[in-house]
């Protein structure tokens, strides 16, 4: 099978994007942790509202991946 040039650079970023939204789920779940063993009820607050939001921006990716390759992808 072989891939346009266009196709290949459309997996790295998304790779690229999957990186970098893992690494900033790991960077909230560590300071979640930071937070509730302080007790900061108001900080936690705010991490999750972002947490959420992340949770969204991924849901977003994945189904845009499935899209895509559902209906891009070409042998």
């Amino acid at each position: 099978m072989a891939l346009s040039l266009e196709y290949e650079e459309k997996i790295s970023n998304e790779e690229l994007m999957t990186q970098h939204l893992s690494d900033i789920k790991l960077e909230i779940e560590i300071i979640k942790v930071k937070a509730w063993q302080r007790n900061d009820q108001e900080l936690l607050e705010h991490i999750e509202k972002i947490d959420n939001s992340l949770a969204g921006m991924m849901g977003a990716k994945l189904d845009l991946a499935e899209k895509y390759h559902r209906y891009e992808l070409t042998a």
